[in-house]
């Protein structure tokens, strides 16, 4: 057979070996921030072999959702109707990413800021949630930590199911997680219900 006339069957390759090449091609996997301006700065960039056909592109699309993490600015009221929009677009394919990093400012302590990471984990209806504050006060990390049990407590509640969300579940997410961080002190201290001292705050 002369070179170049071959037929090279992708999709016959195994599963483990299809993920390992997609892994490589899409990167350097870049975080998608909701709140990124302009639009552009956003854009999928797809490895051109995906274009070869429809079954090629739905399974790369796949493996992008999973390892490219969503930054969700919630610092001001501008990033929270930006980030419930994008939740609600079905082209953004918001609910099926694999890790959301929210993040904004805890009003009880002085805008000092909040990371909460949602995971969902791999064979397993359950999602890691990591709370972690900016700043060393009492304040910041009992904010931080009861931000941590509203997710936990949504992601329980979340229609989706087996470890999966709905748009409509990432859309209450983000409003749950910004309105909690504009809690008062007084309301902090009544609603937390685990605080360790330390910055970084961990349950699973």
């Amino acid at each position: 057979m002369a070179a170049g006339t071959g037929v090279f069957r992708f999709l016959e390759l195994s599963a483990e070996l299809r993920e390992l090449i997609y892994f490589y091609a899409i990167q350097p996997v870049q975080t998608y921030k909701t709140a990124a301006t302009p639009a552009y700065a956003n854009r999928t960039f797809a490895p051109a072999f995906s274009q070869l056909c429809r079954a090629i592109r739905t399974e790369s699309l796949q493996y992008e959702l999973k390892y490219r993490p969503v930054e969700i600015s919630l610092h001001s009221l501008a990033n929270v109707n930006l980030a419930q929009k994008w939740a609600l677009e079905p082209a953004s394919h918001a609910s099926e990413y694999r890790t959301y990093v929210f993040t904004g400012g805890i009003q009880a302590a002085d805008n000092d800021f909040y990371q909460i990471t949602v995971v969902r984990l791999k064979e397993s209806p359950f999602f890691s949630v990591t709370a972690r504050a900016g700043g060393a006060s009492l304040n910041a990390n009992q904010g931080a930590g009861n931000i941590k049990w509203k997710v936990s407590d949504q992601l329980r509640m979340a229609n989706g199911g087996y470890n999966t969300l709905t748009a409509t579940d990432l859309y209450n997410l983000i409003g749950i997680v910004f309105s909690t961080s504009q809690e008062l002190p007084r309301e902090i201290f009544r609603e937390t219900r685990g605080f360790l001292g330390a910055s970084m705050i961990r349950w699973v």
